[in-house]
C-alpha cells in the first residue's frame, strides 16, 4: 500500500508524539500493535522512523504509574550503558509482560 507523502509525514509525526495515555486503560499491548502498524506502514512506504527505541521510551514513559516508568528507564539506561542490548521488540515485551502482571495484581 503506497501512501501520500502527507500520510507517511503525518503517521511520523504521530509517532513521535505518541503517548501511552493515548491508548485506553494506557494498554501497553495496543499501543505495541500500533506502533508495529505504524512502522510497517513507513517501511511499505519506503520511509523510516530513525529513533524507533526513543520513541517507544517516550511513549512508555507517559504511564501515570511511577514504578512502571522506573522500570522501563531502567531497561533503556541499560541499553545506553551496553548492560544488555535491547531492541524495540524486546522493550515492548517486556513492557507488556509488566503490564499484565501489574494488571493481574489489580495495580
Amino acid at each position: 500500500m503506497f501512501a501520500s507523502r502527507e500520510d507517511v509525514q503525518s503517521i511520523q509525526a504521530k509517532l513521535e508524539k505518541l503517548s501511552l495515555k493515548d491508548f485506553d486503560g494506557e494498554n501497553v499491548s495496543n499501543m505495541a500493535s500500533w506502533i508495529h502498524g505504524a512502522t510497517l506502514s513507513l517501511k511499505e512506504n519506503n520511509a523510516t522512523l530513525y529513533n524507533k527505541i526513543g520513541v517507544v521510551v517516550r511513549a512508555l514513559l507517559t504511564s501515570s504509574t511511577t514504578a512502571y516508568n522506573q522500570l522501563v528507564e531502567m531497561i533503556y539506561n541499560n541499553h545506553c550503558l551496553g548492560i544488555k542490548k535491547t531492541m524495540v521488540e524486546n522493550m515492548l515485551h517486556h513492557a507488556v509482560e509488566d503490564f499484565n502482571t501489574r494488571l493481574a495484581k489489580g495495580e
